[in-house]
């Protein structure tokens, strides 16, 4: 599952999902992650930092579905 750390306002993280990528967003600053989740209120966005979450690595690339950047 993707993860858009420095979610700012939701945008990349909303297109990942229109992409039908299954991505959530990460942002250190509560009130960006505020803005997140008002701009997009059916999307994941969580405060924290990307090198403190507790996701194993298997979990980092198990969406089936193939990202092209």
């Amino acid at each position: 599952m993707p993860r858009r750390r420095g979610a700012s306002p939701g945008r990349i993280t909303a297109h990942l999902q229109s992409l039908g990528v299954n991505a959530f967003g990460i942002d250190l600053s509560p009130k960006m992650v505020a803005v997140a989740r008002r701009s997009h209120p059916d999307l994941r966005f969580e405060e924290g930092s990307m090198t403190a979450m507790d996701l194993a690595v298997r979990n980092l690339y198990a969406d089936p579905k193939p990202i092209l950047m």
